[in-house]
């Protein structure tokens, strides 16, 4: 296998393919796991191409399984001259436009698939003396022997001869937009839709295939309101599709209404709210990543405003909310906005921080990781004491304050990181002379 095959291209792009593919006259198999909308998507671009080509396209299904050798040969019977004659299939078109769609053609027997080779090359059956109209082609659906999360299926391996009249592609979870905006067009219930668009793409379909996130709208859609909110009746109807961590995740959102987290109030109100604080904990329980890492992206933006004085004069941030927020965050996301908000050249005005107050600064430091959700103001003031090297030099003389800022160091851009460097060799240098 080369590596252009290992290329997994999301199911929702598979629309796009089936067009050129049609265009081109050329039949494709289409390998992914069960339950990504392969079959699904195929239905739903009979309507782009009849928009495409203003005719009837027509889609005929048939579930390799259930073929047997005759289906494909047809059924024998006597002709006037005495000879044994074939019936073409019935499933076979005639005359028209179309796709004739194979579904699991790797779990058809071996007889089967060496029949359809003849259709698939010469376009034509020889015993019927069937010929497949111009305007058709083949497309097939199979499942990988095994997919990307480990599940094994029970199917064959393609011969080379078969699989060499296909474009294959290989595949994989659609892409979260298009999801979403299907999911929603579809109805999909709200805590599903709610779901989705907070967690990775990839965590939520590992969980369970989009068809089975489907499935589970339909019956929360039709569970009485006083049992959908009870976890018993949700872990008896679910337990054997989803772990139980994720079952509680519906739990929870069920239960308390996760509702959208507006960016921009959790700078400004957060400290005194306790409503956004509740949904952004529900969020850090759920484990949203998705969504968090894009509040966490906002709030970057809005620290490091240049003008940041300017917008809490007009009340568009609040220390006090910004710092409520770093509380609630685990370390690595944290971390990120500390150094964000560090870098701001207000950052020593907004936080009241003298980098002439020697005393203030050497307790700043030594109390840092202790504390560490004051890593900003301590980052605020290394990356101001570095622009003034003489303030420093004097600092780094105490080894327990170049200590502490010796640790810093690990969370200083490079640019910073370099002139601390810099300063810290000149004050040994110092020292040993």
């Amino acid at each position: 296998m080369n590596d252009k095959a290992n290329i997994i291209v999301p199911s929702n792009r598979i629309s796009d393919i089936i067009i050129t593919a049609y265009a081109a006259r050329t039949n494709v198999i289409f390998e992914g796991s069960t339950g990504t909308g392969k079959t699904c998507i195929i239905m739903e671009t009979k309507q782009k191409l009849e928009e495409i080509y203003h005719r009837e396209i027509d889609i005929i299904v048939i579930n390799c399984l259930e073929l047997e050798p005759q289906d494909i040969l047809g059924l024998p019977y006597r002709t006037a001259e005495n000879t044994t004659g074939y019936a073409a299939p019935a499933f076979l078109p005639q005359s028209g436009n179309g796709i004739i769609l194979f579904e699991e053609i790797n779990r058809a027997p071996e007889l089967i698939r060496a029949l359809l080779l003849s259709l698939l090359t010469h376009k034509k059956i020889t015993e019927s003396g069937y010929i497949l109209p111009e305007g058709y082609i083949f497309i097939c659906t199979m499942n990988p022997a095994e997919d990307s999360s480990g599940k094994r299926y029970f199917v064959d391996e393609l011969d080379p001869a078969f699989r060499d009249r296909f474009l294959f592609v290989r595949t994989g979870f659609p892409e979260k937009d298009a999801w979403l905006q299907w999911a929603k067009t579809n109805d999909l219930h709200e805590t599903i839709v709610s779901m989705a668009e907070s967690f990775n793409i990839e965590e939520f379909f590992g969980a369970i295939s989009p068809r089975g996130w489907h499935m589970i709208s339909n019956i929360l859609k039709t569970l009485p309101e006083e049992k959908i909110k009870d976890l018993s009746v949700l872990q008896l109807f679910f337990s054997s599709m989803l772990e139980d961590k994720w079952i509680k995740r519906i739990h929870r959102v069920m239960r308390s209404e996760m509702g959208d987290v507006p960016h921009e109030d959790i700078v400004v109100k957060l400290h005194k709210d306790p409503v956004l604080r509740k949904k952004l904990q529900l969020l850090l329980e759920l484990g949203a990543q998705d969504q968090l890492s894009h509040i966490v992206d906002s709030i970057k933006k809005i620290i490091q405003e240049n003008d940041l004085p300017r917008l809490m004069r007009q009340g568009w941030f609040n220390l006090a909310a910004f710092e409520s927020f770093l509380k609630l965050l685990p370390g690595d996301y944290r971390e990120q906005l500390q150094i964000a908000f560090a870098r701001n050249p207000h950052a020593l005005k907004i936080l009241g921080i003298n980098v002439s107050d020697v005393g203030k600064l050497e307790k700043l430091f030594k109390s840092t990781f202790r504390k560490k959700v004051n890593l900003h103001y301590a980052l605020a003031a290394v990356f101001a004491l570095c622009h003034t090297p003489d303030l420093l030099l004097n600092m780094l003389k105490k080894p327990i304050v170049r200590k502490e800022i010796d640790r810093l160091t690990a969370y200083m851009p490079d640019e910073i990181a370099e002139k601390y460097e810099g300063i810290s060799k000149s004050a040994q240098e110092l020292k040993e002379a």
